[in-house]
């Protein structure tokens, strides 16, 4: 286990139902989800990729993946209780309270001022529930296109601010430099010579199925980013995916390291011509944007609900 006290260790746990043994079974390390105006959107746990996939499965991570993510909240300490001098949560106040041009608000069942114990109605003219809805909302429908209403007929809206807008923005913007640098990469991948010994035939940065995953999962975040309502679980499963693309990549680059390392090359990393021009580098730092822009925006519609 990383370098996390016990108590973190069991907060945790505790958030995913799990027994805190299995986490001390487990190496890990514990990240941050960082949005782009520095405030913090919540964490999630990192395994290394060698860990038992059966551990992971009892500490429920999903099949392939090598973290899970964890509430924004989990470490917070519970607020001590106050004493309460009214043991019913009534507030008793003895002074009626008045209207804003000094006239007694009424209880007109009675003839008696409110007090802030007895419930009544203000008078004047019924309020349309509409007149309360935000001037930017979206009005929800059946599928049928029926408006949906509450109990008393109002109709139910969600709204759209400008900050969800920005969020939305700024994934967009990066998709559009995440398919720049897929299609550069694309386009340079070295050809594979399949006549020489296999032992020197090198694995790409990217198996070619999860980059047609990738190509697959861009076209789909960008169209549930153009969402008036993007769902936010969908944006963690999609920047999961590009999280652990990512992460091939940059074990890839570690590897070519090392082996040059290994050869006592401190110059450069002998990567070939083909690989420099194909970048993998930006692809991973593009992916990452990409996936941090993903997660913001799912923390950001999180805090809505």
């Amino acid at each position: 286990m990383a370098a996390m006290d016990d108590e973190q260790a069991e907060a945790i746990a505790t958030e995913w139902g799990v027994d805190p043994e299995l986490l001390k079974e487990a190496e890990w390390k514990l990240e941050t989800i960082d949005g782009n105006d520095g405030e913090l959107y919540g964490y999630f746990v990192r395994f290394r990729e060698d860990t038992d996939p059966d551990l992971l499965a009892q500490l429920g991570v999903s099949p392939g993946e090598y973290y899970r993510q964890v509430g924004i909240n989990v470490f917070d300490e519970p607020e001590p209780e106050q004493d309460n001098p009214f043991p019913d949560n009534r507030l008793e106040i003895a002074n009626a309270y008045p209207e804003e041009w000094g006239n007694i608000l009424a209880d007109f069942a009675r003839g008696d001022p409110i007090e802030s114990a007895t419930g009544a109605a203000f008078s004047g003219s019924a309020f349309d529930g509409d007149a309360f809805a935000a001037a930017d909302a979206s009005v929800l429908t059946a599928d049928s296109g029926e408006v949906l209403t509450d109990d008393d007929g109002n109709r139910l809206v969600v709204g759209t601010d400008d900050t969800t807008r920005d969020f939305q923005r700024d994934l967009l913007l990066r998709l559009d430099r995440l398919e720049v640098a897929l299609q550069t990469y694309r386009d340079h991948v070295p050809p594979r010579n399949h006549n020489g010994p296999p032992e020197l035939v090198e694995a790409d940065p990217i198996p070619p199925k999860d980059l047609e995953l990738v190509v697959k999962v861009v076209v789909d975040l960008r169209t549930e980013a153009q969402q008036e309502q993007p769902d936010p679980v969908k944006l963690e499963v999609q920047a999961s995916t590009f999280r652990r693309v990512a992460g091939a990549i940059l074990s890839w680059i570690g590897r070519k390291a090392d082996k040059a390392v290994d050869s006592a090359i401190t110059s450069s990393v002998p990567i070939g011509v083909a690989w420099v021009i194909a970048d993998p580098k930006s692809l991973h730092d593009a992916l990452v944007s990409v996936a941090d822009a993903a997660s913001a925006l799912a923390a950001h519609l999180q805090n809505l609900l």
